[in-house]
């Protein structure tokens, strides 16, 4: 089955194109296809600008339309990386991406997680939610192990990674440096139980 079928089917399965946050009947998870290209360049320019927990600043982030859409193709047909947004209204409001190492013995069972909420949907239940439906994926798709980092400074991020089964497992000491000034950062890893 290749990288799109999985997805399609991960897609059905899980039900994620229909999947409701409690609070918020009009929200829904979806897995990103290259169509959405343009609006996932356009989510990202806005949440870097947000916050300075990010890696990219909206200046960095000059990717053109062709980029994006060969990259989330790329994303669609690895069967150890996916991509999902939150959509409100068929607007973007959150994604999370885990990107793994598909075809490396080694490090192959490995994915890493990124995640960015729209600053006016934090703590409303939609990072979690992102997670759960990521960490579903990886069950499904031979991933035993995610991992993560965040800067030691953000205990709402740290809190929302502890509560969805992720643990501390190491510091990285000036991994960041915003205004001269340097941050650390966490590592943090989760184990994952196939079904």
């Amino acid at each position: 089955m290749d990288g799109v079928s999985l997805i399609k089917d991960f897609t059905e399965n899980m039900n994620t194109r229909n999947t409701v946050l409690t609070r918020r009947t009009n929200m829904e998870i979806k897995v990103v296809t290259p169509d959405m290209a343009q609006d996932i360049i356009n989510y990202v320019r806005v949440a870097s600008g947000e916050t300075d927990n990010l890696l990219t600043t909206p200046e960095e982030f000059n990717i053109t339309v062709e980029q994006e859409t060969k990259y989330i193709e790329s994303i669609n047909a690895s069967r150890h990386s996916n991509m999902l947004v939150m959509m409100e209204n068929g607007r973007i409001v959150g994604q999370c991406g885990l990107h793994g190492r598909e075809g490396r013995k080694r490090v192959g069972h490995v994915a890493s997680l990124g995640i960015t909420i729209l600053k006016e949907y934090w703590n409303k239940g939609i990072g979690y939610q992102l997670i759960s439906a990521q960490v579903k994926y990886a069950k499904k798709n031979d991933i035993t192990k995610i991992n993560l980092e965040v800067r030691t400074d953000n205990p709402a991020a740290i809190h929302l990674y502890e509560k969805a089964g992720f643990e501390l497992e190491g510091a990285n000491r000036r991994a960041m440096c915003i205004d001269g000034e340097y941050i650390d950062t966490y590592y943090m890893g989760m184990f994952v139980e196939a079904n």
